[in-house]
């Protein structure tokens, strides 16, 4: 069985601001509902994410990897 997938769009979101925005980079939560809104009347859904680190260390950071494992299982969910 093929599984595809196709990207039709990317969708920016705003970054919220930290304490130290040279280490820690997150989505706006209020810009976050806002986008994911705008991709459901849209009649898309949330395939991935994606940021960059264009002044820190190009590894995944615990954030980044705690976003991802989240994101990952409500995607599960969805598919169950």
């Amino acid at each position: 069985e093929e599984r595809r997938m196709e990207v039709l769009r990317a969708f920016p979101v705003r970054q919220m601001e930290t304490r130290d925005d040279n280490v820690q980079a997150e989505m706006d939560p209020e810009d976050q509902v806002r986008v994911c809104e705008a991709i459901k009347s849209a009649g898309q859904q949330v395939v991935g994410w994606y940021h960059s680190h264009p002044i820190f260390v190009t590894q995944p950071s615990v954030t980044d990897i705690r976003n991802q494992f989240s994101h990952q299982a409500m995607w599960e969910e969805a598919e169950t």
